[in-house]
């Protein structure tokens, strides 16, 4: 049975067949299973893989918003130092490549900061999660993974100064992958930020100027026309503070005309054209930047015999800090381009303007106005595309008067108007009385004692600033406003009377149509428009060609410019006295008169005043010929705006920056709190010992060798030419030519570079002119007939490279290194490298 049934094989072969088909069906399991498999970790590698590279664009996109900040302030930190590489030693000692890194460290840290200030003894800063996340869209903004949330919920990463570079520190992004959310990529880094090298191979700033004189540029010698060619720089470091025309700078007298092309026209002081003589200002023939003027006043004047008919014509930028003043008879100035009188208040370093705005300046020379003090004057201002009046005119004080006429103890006295005629300052006018008391019954104001003295009993005053009365023959008890003031020899107060309904009566402004008065003075004190404690300002002069008594003259005392201005036009408009005046107005114009910008159709510009503007009104004219006086305000807030403001702080800073060194960015100038070498009636800034004066600033005044040095070296010229080129090293006084042509081989033809302690006195005309540069650490004068000074940067460059190379240079050597390195026209390094990409990752870190 049993070999029977072994001998049966019916079915095996059925039974290998399932044995086979079940492990086909198993191994066909395995291999989908692998493939499966396969397929789901090709899939995942892909999304790890995408979602990496979308959270590693996130990263990059951090990067490329902080590289581009980087490029911003590296050309900020690069313009500055190039704006100032002809002063490579700062106040502070620190060579322009450490400027230029420390200002591109400022400006990096205040950004990703939020405006913390860049200290190079700190180390340790803390960077705004919001600045970086200001670089993405607001999809990659929520991978972004803030910090922790300081007090204020505020969050900040660390930001660490190593060395000259700046590090983020954890930068970190997280992304989920945007389709198969189980896949998450998180990275870590830190951001490394090194300070970008930068070279150049700019030309120097001083090479462009054709003088450099510390004192003044004086065309005064009887009616020459000089010529000049190239920037400018007058010092005035002789300034006496009894002799008020030393504070000129460019000095135009005589007859005298000259003419000046340049692209910077820069002076300590004024410039002052007297005496029937000619100023015109414009472009430098090789440039198409127009100029720019940076000085305290313009002003022209009669000479001592009387002699006015001065010409203006000035086509520039034109910033003056303090006023122009056409006070010859007869002179006519044009100004074209753009003019801004800039300053408004006495210190800029603290104010603001909003929510408190400080007080505009009581001081007439920080308050820029334009007034005509002249008769038969014209100011043409139809060229200008700007005009800015920031400030208001004065009856100012003066520091001396000739013929023993002397200033007693008085104030400035601010007016309403930005542009105005002498004249207009009567219409603030009330009254005058003399010391001793003598006719001070007279007029609308009257002494206490006077009065008491001519009618004993007949004075009633309070004892306070009030109200008051007074009698007269006609009339008892006349109302008064009583108030007084110090003395001016210090022994007491004065009392005073002001007969304020006369004044009234006199100025016959009319009532409104419903009987309340226009013009109430009580009221004007009662609501804040003039002074309750003084109504009226005090200014005091002796004369003794008027009186052998002080004279005391009373004007009404405003609180502000903009109450002065709506008083005067009021008065101007509708006073009884408006006839009289605008006859006397008239007289300081001529048939032009003052002609304003017209930007009527397409024309572009503004004009902006603080106070009223007079003008003439041609369109109404006089018998004569004579246009109107009329008055316009363009701002009638008549208070700076904040744009305003920092153009005014900027213009400040800028001009003293220019005094120091010619530059538009000088730490001594930043770090200043007033922005103004000169301070109210402190001259201590002024004179040659001054360490902030030009001369001392480039020159090695120490040095320079006793007597005189004259020679000259081949130069070759970038077109090939070799030519020579002299120099003059004195430690006196300088004549060009006769000094130089003196010397054997010297040429009147060379261009030439003259470095003089002293005064240098340049003779010439138009085919023998100076070419070159003098700096001179007095005067520069223009003496000859037709005296031409031209600027040659080329060839003084050139000389000063050749003279560096000699065993024994004659001056390179005097001069400071701050000019050195001007010359040298270098920066950082030799630009051989150069990083373009600063930006880059440390500690990188991926899902860890």
């Amino acid at each position: 049975m049993m070999k029977r049934f072994l001998k049966d094989k019916s079915g095996s072969s059925l039974v290998l067949v399932m044995i086979c088909m079940s492990f086909l069906i198993l191994l066909a399991g395995a291999v989908i299973t692998t493939t499966i498999t396969n397929i789901y970790l090709k899939s995942s590698q892909k999304a790890t893989q995408e979602n990496f590279y979308q959270t590693d664009s996130i990263l990059d996109a951090i990067a490329a918003g902080i590289q581009n900040e980087s490029s911003a302030a590296s050309a900020s930190a690069y313009e500055k130092a190039l704006g100032e590489y002809n002063a490579s030693l700062t106040s502070s000692g620190n060579s322009l490549d450490n400027k230029y890194i420390k200002d591109f460290l400022t400006d990096m840290v205040s950004k990703l900061t939020g405006g913390t200030a860049y200290d190079p003894n700190i180390t340790s800063y803390q960077y705004l999660d919001s600045v970086l996340e200001s670089y993405l869209t607001d999809e990659q903004a929520k991978s972004y993974i803030r910090h922790p949330a300081d007090s204020n919920g505020i969050t900040k990463g660390n930001l660490v100064l190593d060395g000259d570079a700046l590090i983020l520190k954890d930068v970190k992004v997280i992304k989920e992958h945007d389709t198969q959310k189980d896949y998450e990529t998180t990275l870590t880094t830190d951001i490394r930020i090194e300070v970008p090298t930068v070279s150049t191979e700019a030309h120097s700033e001083y090479l462009n100027y054709a003088i450099l004189a510390d004192n003044q540029i004086l065309a005064d010698n009887g009616s020459i026309f000089a010529k000049v060619n190239g920037n400018m720089y007058a010092g005035t470091v002789e300034r006496d503070a009894t002799k008020e025309d030393t504070k000129a700078g460019i000095v135009i007298s005589g007859g005298a005309k000259l003419k000046i092309n340049a692209d910077q026209i820069i002076t300590r002081g004024d410039v002052s054209v007297s005496g029937g003589s000619a100023l015109e200002i414009g472009k430098s023939a090789s440039s198409d930047k127009n100029a720019e003027l940076w000085a305290e006043n313009i002003l022209t004047s009669n000479s001592s015999t009387g002699a006015g008919g001065n010409e203006v014509n000035i086509n520039a930028t034109s910033y003056i800090a303090d006023d122009m003043e056409i006070a010859g008879d007869d002179d006519s100035v044009t100004l074209k381009g753009k003019y801004y009188g800039y300053n408004f208040v006495d210190n800029y370093s603290n104010v603001v303007v909003s929510p408190a705005p400080k007080k505009l300046s009581t001081k007439a020379e920080y308050s820029s106005s334009i007034s005509i003090n002249g008769h038969d004057d014209d100011l043409l201002m139809t060229g200008l595309s700007e005009l800015v009046l920031a400030g208001r005119t004065f009856i100012s004080k003066k520091t001396t008067y000739a013929n023993d006429v002397k200033p007693l103890n008085n104030p400035d006295i601010e007016l309403g108007e930005s542009l105005a005629v002498k004249s207009g300052q009567l219409s603030y006018f009330v009254g005058a009385v003399t010391s001793s008391g003598s006719g001070a019954t007279d007029g609308f104001v009257k002494r206490v004692d006077a009065l008491e003295n001519a009618n004993p009993g007949c004075v009633h005053a309070t004892s306070v600033p009030g109200k008051g009365t007074f009698d007269t023959d006609s009339q008892k008890g006349r109302p008064c406003y009583y108030f007084a003031v110090p003395s001016s020899d210090g022994t007491g107060d004065v009392q005073y009377l002001f007969d304020y309904l006369s004044y009234e009566e006199r100025i016959g402004i009319p009532d409104n149509a419903d009987g309340t008065k226009q013009f109430d003075v009580l009221k004007m004190i009662t609501d804040g428009e003039l002074d309750a404690a003084q109504p009226l300002k005090l200014y005091s002069r002796k004369d003794k060609n008027v009186s052998a008594d002080d004279i005391h003259y009373f004007y009404l005392s405003f609180v502000d410019s903009k109450a002065a201005s709506r008083f005067f036009d009021l008065f101007y408009n509708q006073s009884a006295q408006q006839t009289i005046y605008d006859t006397v107005n008239k007289t300081y114009v001529d048939t032009i008169g003052i002609q304003l910008p017209s930007f009527a159709g397409n024309k572009v510009g503004y004009i902006l005043s603080s106070g009223n503007i007079m003008y003439s009104d041609n369109t109404q004219k006089d018998v004569n010929g004579k246009g109107k006086i009329a008055l316009r305000l363009e701002n009638t807030l008549q208070t700076p705006s904040n744009s305003f403001l920092q153009f005014a702080k900027e213009s400040s800073k800028l001009y003293m920056s220019k005094q120091l060194a010619l530059v538009d960015d000088y730490e001594t100038a930043a770090n200043s709190s007033n922005w103004r070498l000169y301070e109210t009636g402190d001259l201590s800034k002024s004179g040659k010992s001054d360490s902030t004066n030009l001369f001392n600033t480039l020159v090695k005044v120490n040095d320079i060798p006793v007597g005189t040095k004259i020679g000259h070296y081949p130069i070759t010229r970038e077109n090939g030419n070799t030519v020579q080129c002299g120099y003059i090293i004195s430690d006196g006084d300088v004549t060009w030519p006769n000094d130089y042509t003196n010397q054997a081989g010297c040429s009147l033809s060379d261009p030439c570079f003259i470095l003089a302690k002293g005064k240098v006195t340049v003779l010439g005309s138009d085919a023998n002119s100076f070419n070159g540069l003098i700096i001179s650490g007095n005067d520069v004068e223009l003496a000859a007939a037709s005296t031409t000074v031209n600027s040659d940067s080329e060839a003084i460059e050139k000389l000063f490279e050749y003279d560096k190379k000699q065993a024994k240079p004659v001056f390179y050597n005097l001069m400071q290194e701050y000019f050195r390195k001007s010359v040298e026209a270098a920066i950082g390094n030799d630009g051989s490298s150069s990083n373009t990409n600063n930006v880059s990752y440390e500690n990188w870190k991926k899902n860890g």
